[in-house]
């Protein structure tokens, strides 16, 4: 990704009363704009991909005069396309398995999508919980979630609350802490410092006890704690040379999401929290995550920031990506999940 603006069409939307405010739907990340190439599917690996959100009806790279509603779009790689799951493959896809996201409240709503979404497939099988047990997002701590499966057992999905990685690093191999905290002098006087002592949530106690690990972290390095790009990169390393060295019968596979793209705030927050997020260091930051994860054998990355970015202002929280737009950040998670 280059921080550099894409091409986009602007158009202003009533947000709350008497607010208004631009929203820009990109077209593409390179210019000049041409047609996608749909004739392969997309690597269950790979990630990013430049693309374009478009209209379901058509597959030109203009716009109608008239924009259509937000979630009559959907976001599409240039170069690749992905499957489409409908929810009852992906209940047969993860079919007894277990799964951890892992990291910050952006991978928690990823986290809450996906459960509801499974939990549609398994109602068509025949299976299913009932709403009032699905986790709320507004309950941001660590969240267990068992799901029955068609043929017995279960299907487990967790939430960690670990935006720091320094929960998972602990556990994984308590040796890699040490230089890890080295890097990171303010962690125990940080929010997270209380988090670590909550130990893990392992499914038997014993190595981690999941399939999969998904892992979205890094809008905490850039808020109010400060940590240096330096830092981040250290967390990172610091989580794969961890899991490398965990011992157990079986390391789970590592799916991790790119940081997802900072809607601009208007208001006093940016100037009370000194929050240093913004769009130009997630692409920098991303752009290393991508290259270095693409040095690790089996870890499969997807794209949370290429489709965020197309719809800043659709977030309802300044803040998290829900509805439309992660059903479309879906696409990769669950391809991630089971594509070949």
């Amino acid at each position: 990704h280059s921080p550099s603006l894409p091409s986009c069409h602007l158009s202003t939307i009533l947000s709350a009363p008497f607010q208004f405010r631009t929203y820009c739907i990109v077209l593409t990340r390179d210019s000049p704009v041409q047609k996608p190439d749909n004739s392969k599917t997309c690597a269950a690996s790979s990630a990013p991909h430049n693309g374009r959100w478009l209209p379901f009806y058509s597959l030109s790279p203009s716009l109608p005069p008239k924009l259509p509603p937000f979630n009559h779009y959907e976001w599409r790689p240039d170069k690749c396309t992905f499957p489409k799951y409908e929810p009852a493959q992906i209940a047969k896809c993860v079919n007894k398995k277990r799964m951890l996201f892992l990291g910050d409240s952006q991978v928690r709503a990823s986290y809450i999508h996906f459960v509801n979404k499974l939990n549609k497939g398994l109602a068509e099988l025949g299976a299913g919980l009932s709403k009032s047990k699905i986790p709320l997002f507004e309950n941001h701590e660590d969240t267990k979630t068992t799901l029955p499966s068609m043929e017995g057992g279960k299907i487990t999905v967790d939430y960690c609350v670990d935006p720091y990685l320094l929960r998972a690093v602990r556990f994984l191999n308590s040796a890699t802490v040490k230089d890890f905290q080295q890097q990171i002098p303010k962690w125990e006087s940080a929010t997270g410092g209380q988090l670590v002592k909550r130990g893990w949530p392992g499914v038997d106690g014993k190595g981690s006890g999941y399939d999969y690990i998904i892992v979205c972290v890094g809008q905490h390095f850039a808020s109010k704690t400060h940590y240096s790009y330096h830092s981040y990169q250290a967390a990172v390393n610091a989580f794969l040379t961890a899991h490398q060295a965990s011992k157990g019968q079986q390391k789970p596979k590592i799916i991790w999401m790119t940081i997802p793209s900072m809607v601009p705030r208007t208001d006093a927050w940016v100037k009370g929290a000194q929050d240093w997020r913004n769009n130009a260091r997630f692409s920098l930051m991303n752009e290393w995550l991508t290259a270095t994860l693409s040095k690790q054998k089996g870890v499969r990355v997807v794209d949370y920031f290429g489709p965020t970015f197309g719809m800043l202002f659709t977030s309802e929280d300044d803040a998290h990506y829900r509805g439309f737009v992660q059903e479309n950040v879906m696409t990769g998670l669950v391809h991630a999940l089971c594509g070949e």
